[in-house]
């Protein structure tokens, strides 16, 4: 056997002294990470935005600090510079429509915070309206089950596909006790506020245990700047504009013909006015700004950021790029900053994907009534009996293959048809 070579000690000596070390750093940066939070700062900004999304528009945002903020901060700078804007627009893939009653005038619907109210229905809508789909669900049911399958969809004219599909008509009017365009505080909100409350509570702990005062800085730092963010002016004006709040217009909103479910919003002179809401972005500021003006001469109505909030959200990023610096100083108690982000960013991760209700986002409605029907025709023959005009509106966007005349003359023969249906 041949003898070993004279290095053999030395290179396990180390490997051993390697594996050591490796483990030894590993087992450092679990007792007390450092340099990771940095980076979970950075990440998941999305979330951050998702949850100004549902609760910015008043004088508090409760938008607790977490991972995220500061590429958030990051994202908003630019976007008010690029985009104007610091929400999202509706998603153009998904879109909506707002339908004036009884003109029939139909508009896309261009507003996020009406875009998202159609969109969570379902979390929202009246017991009753439940109730009412729930029966047109089984005739439609029983009736599917006894059609010729040989005929499809496409065998059908628009009129035979609406009396073959069903649709429910909610109609709600404006509430006369609460302000349009004014918020409603509900759980999401107060949630933020306590768990901002908790957030600082565990950044105290390090502070009495051993005078450790940088996690309640960071914190409290952190706190006040995602507050003051989510409290720009700016939000305010994205969601609700210039609308009136005085509004008679009676509107209806729908995803468009394959969408079996309308909401009619009657405004009565104390509601916001929904169609301005739903075709124009806030007007833009004068100050310090130029006009726009399109093609016909007519100034633009577009999301044109205040100069001021540039300015504020740059100053803003600074801070946030600032907070982030400090927080590479943190050489101990890691582990309390770590949970405070977790927490927040569970907590903000929770508030975006909530379903929004109406009066969280300042539209205060009261029910008065459902119209549901397994045949769509019969349903907006019964909701213009109802309410004069609305069926012949809606009729438009649910056959939008047809002409206005041969719309006219098709409803006026199947008023004759059907004959009262109340």
């Amino acid at each position: 056997m041949a003898p070993l070579s004279p290095l053999a000690p030395l290179a396990a000596r180390s490997f051993a002294s390697g594996a050591a070390a490796a483990a030894e750093r590993i087992q450092s940066q679990w007792i007390n990470p450092t340099g990771v939070l940095q980076i979970l700062l950075i990440v998941a900004g999305d979330v951050v935005g998702g949850a100004l999304e549902q609760l910015s528009g008043g004088h508090i945002t409760p938008v607790v600090f977490s991972f995220g903020w500061v590429g958030y901060a990051q994202q908003a700078f630019v976007s008010a510079i690029s985009l104007h804007r610091l929400l999202k627009p509706p998603n153009a893939n998904d879109p909506s429509y707002m339908i004036s009653v009884p003109s029939g005038r139909i508009v896309t619907n261009r507003s996020c915070i009406l875009n998202r109210i159609l969109r969570d229905y379902d979390a929202w809508k009246p017991q009753e309206v439940h109730e009412e789909e729930h029966k047109a669900y089984i005739k439609y049911r029983r009736r599917e089950a006894s059609r010729d399958k040989r005929i499809t969809e496409q065998d059908l004219s628009s009129f035979e596909a609406l009396e073959s599909t069903p649709l429910t008509i909610t109609v709600f009017s404006a509430s006369p006790n609460k302000e349009p365009g004014v918020r409603y505080r509900d759980k999401l909100w107060y949630s933020g506020m306590l768990i901002a409350i908790i957030q600082l509570g565990i950044a105290c702990v390090p502070f009495a245990l051993g005078g450790d005062w940088g996690p309640l800085y960071l914190t409290s730092v952190g706190t006040i700047l995602a507050f003051a963010t989510g409290s720009l002016p700016q939000f305010g004006k994205e969601k609700w504009g210039e609308a009136k709040r005085t509004s008679h217009r009676t509107v209806a909103l729908t995803k468009g013909h394959h969408h079996r479910e309308c909401i009619v919003i009657h405004g009565l002179g104390i509601g916001l006015d929904l169609e301005d809401l739903a075709m124009a972005d806030w007007k833009k500021h004068n100050l310090l700004s130029g006009k726009k003006f399109g093609k016909k001469g007519k100034p633009k109505k577009q999301a044109t950021a205040w100069p001021y909030t540039r300015m504020c959200t740059g100053i803003l990023s600074i801070c946030w790029i600032v907070l982030l610096i400090s927080a590479s100083g943190i050489r101990a108690n890691s582990w309390y900053l770590v949970g405070i982000g977790a927490l927040g960013l569970v907590q903000n991760a929770w508030v975006a994907a909530s379903p929004t209700t109406p009066e969280s986002q300042g539209l205060h409605l009261d029910f008065q009534g459902v119209t549901a029907s397994d045949n769509a025709l019969k349903a907006l023959l019964i909701a213009d009996q109802k309410f004069g005009g609305l069926g012949l509106a809606l009729l438009k966007i649910y056959c939008p293959d047809l002409e206005q005349q041969e719309i006219l003359s098709e409803w006026h023969y199947l008023q004759e048809e059907y004959g009262p249906m109340i």
